[in-house]
C-alpha cells in the first residue's frame, strides 16, 4: 500500500475518533443502543444490529475502509469489553 494513502485512511480514521469522542453524548441520546457508521464526521448509518448496518453501508456502496462502526450503549447501560 502506498505511504501517501496509508496516511489518508489514518487521517480520516483519526478525524472519526475524534468526532466520536467529541460527541459522544449528543450521539448516545440520538442512537444509544445502536451501531453507527460514521464517515467525515457524520453518521451514515445507525440500526440495533451490526447486520443491518452493514446492510445499509452496503445499499450506500460505502467503502468499510472509510468508515468507523461503533456501538452506542444507552445512557446508563455498562458494556464490559
Amino acid at each position: 500500500m502506498e505511504s501517501q494513502q496509508v496516511l489518508r485512511e489514518f487521517k480520516t480514521l483519526e478525524a472519526g475518533s475524534a468526532f466520536l469522542s467529541n460527541k459522544f453524548l449528543d450521539l448516545q441520546n440520538r442512537y444509544g443502543d445502536q451501531f453507527i457508521a460514521i464517515k467525515e464526521s457524520k453518521v451514515v448509518a445507525h440500526a440495533p444490529s451490526f447486520d443491518q448496518v452493514k446492510d445499509k453501508i452496503h445499499e450506500q456502496k460505502l467503502g468499510i475502509k472509510e468508515l468507523i462502526i461503533e456501538f452506542i450503549p444507552a445512557k446508563g447501560k455498562i458494556i464490559l469489553y
